[in-house]
């Protein structure tokens, strides 16, 4: 599908894998809508693409501020014919940090029922046009990895509301899907190895095999958001159903039978519970 004459939404849009998208998608001939809170960063990401593009303010933990951003976006316009759904956090922690029921509320908050709240904004629009939505989700729904569990819950709750939402749109010509990535390039990641230097000293060793396909490879490696965005726009394109980013890291998704078993979380454990003895301390 040509992007030309199709309107793109894309949250958290002000920098990182956001901002990334937009680019890619503007570059393909998209009119851009970028939505995010930072109102200076929104403006810098606009004014590189020029024409064919307009921020909204919204904040994905506020209806009032989402519906707001929607109806602005309509009145600019005209139409909504993709949704990127891509605002999110992440505050790394274990279940003995002090504060761990409110980090998790406010991944929750954000992330997943963020995601929904967006995509029921603009839901009449997308309805009209048949358009796509793409959510975010990650690897970390395939794999649980300790110090993650909030954002670990958030994306598997991600891709199961893609799942679900499918079965619901799906007569109403209405497409989903879901970009699942590696770890990344953006504050997110910085915040995780700020917060987890034994974390961040790992996969420093394990940096020179993040290209081989793998467990200890793919540990080490970190993706850009210009790759990631790429992809999402790749995506919307084509209307796509799921992706892995990279590809490599799509046999973790098959392989959840065994890696989520007895046997698969028993050799984890074996290879990374010095670490998350560490992580621990860390987080607390």
């Amino acid at each position: 599908m040509s992007l030309t004459s199709q309107t793109v939404v894309v949250t958290g849009a002000s920098r990182g894998i956001g901002a990334a998208a937009a680019r890619a998608l503007h570059a393909r001939g998209a009119t851009v809508a970028l939505l995010g809170r930072d109102k200076a960063a929104l403006a810098d990401v606009t004014a590189e693409l020029g024409s064919r593009a307009a921020w909204f303010v919204a904040d994905v933990t506020d209806s009032e501020s989402t519906a707001a951003a929607a109806k602005q976006v309509l009145d600019r316009f005209g139409q909504v014919d993709s949704l990127v759904v891509n605002a999110g956090l992440n505050l790394p922690g274990t279940v003995r940090s002090p504060a761990a029921d409110q980090t998790f509320a406010t991944i929750i908050e954000t992330n997943l029922i963020g995601s929904y709240r967006t995509l029921h904004a603009f839901w009449p629009a997308l309805e009209a046009s048949k358009g796509y939505i793409l959510l975010m989700s990650s690897i970390a729904s395939s794999v649980g990895l300790g110090g993650q569990t909030a954002y670990a819950a958030s994306k598997a709750g991600i891709e199961s509301m893609a799942h679900t939402l499918r079965m619901e749109t799906a007569h109403l010509g209405v497409t989903i899907g879901a970009v699942h990535p590696w770890f990344a390039d953006t504050a997110l990641l910085h915040t995780g190895e700020a917060a987890m230097p034994t974390f961040a000293q790992t996969r420093k060793r394990l940096a020179p095999f993040g290209r081989i396909p793998g467990p200890v490879g793919l540990i080490g490696l970190t993706l850009s958001p210009e790759e990631i965005g790429e992809v999402m726009a790749d995506m919307v394109e084509k209307r796509a159903r799921k992706r892995h980013v990279p590809r490599s890291s799509g046999w973790m998704n098959t392989g959840r039978p065994v890696l989520n078993s007895g046997y698969g979380e028993f050799v984890q454990q074996a290879i990374f519970g010095w670490m998350m003895k560490r992580i621990d301390k860390e987080t607390r």
